[in-house]
């Protein structure tokens, strides 16, 4: 609890998980430009590259979702919640982050047995073990958790207005 205390723990890990999906985000649109390059112009495709994007792309997603659970991003029906005020509102957004870790830390259990899985099977063109891409599941699943349990502190210490 002490790291989520400190206000700056959390955002430098925000930026860093920012800059790191934006620049997996830029690979994959330079390999994606060098590979219809090399495929319509060169004839003569670039046979990995399907595989690093794919892979680059599920690990990009899993690393910028935890943004969006910091910041309340994430697409939900507020209807209760938008209605009511106070302590009710509390509770409320308290519950859902709640039932959203449960629901996250069934995420991260199952996701690192499909990791451990999928160890022994490799993928075609680059042989990089698919448990290494399920493990962006478990990944993402628990630092979701940890920016869920920021926004609980933010929550209760009545600090979300200043984000």
């Amino acid at each position: 609890m002490a790291l989520l205390k400190r206000r700056d723990n959390v955002n430098h890990l925000a930026k860093f998980l920012k800059h790191t999906g934006a620049f997996i985000f830029s690979v994959i649109l330079l390999l994606a430009f060098v590979s219809v390059f090399f495929r319509y112009v060169l004839n003569n495709s670039i046979v990995w590259a399907e595989e690093v994007i794919r892979f680059s792309f599920i690990w990009m997603f899993f690393l910028c979702m935890p943004e969006a659970t910091r910041t309340g991003a994430h697409i939900c029906l507020d209807v209760i919640p938008s209605n009511v005020h106070g302590k009710t509102k509390i509770i409320i957004d308290v519950l859902i982050e709640v039932i959203n870790n449960i629901f996250l830390a069934i995420i991260v259990y199952y996701g690192i047995k499909l990791s451990f899985i999928n160890m022994i099977q490799a993928s075609p063109a680059l042989r990089i073990p698919y448990g290494i891409i399920f493990f962006a599941l478990p990944t993402g699943a628990v630092l979701m958790i940890l920016f869920s349990v920021y926004r609980i502190y933010r929550i209760l210490t009545n600090k979300t207005a200043e984000e």
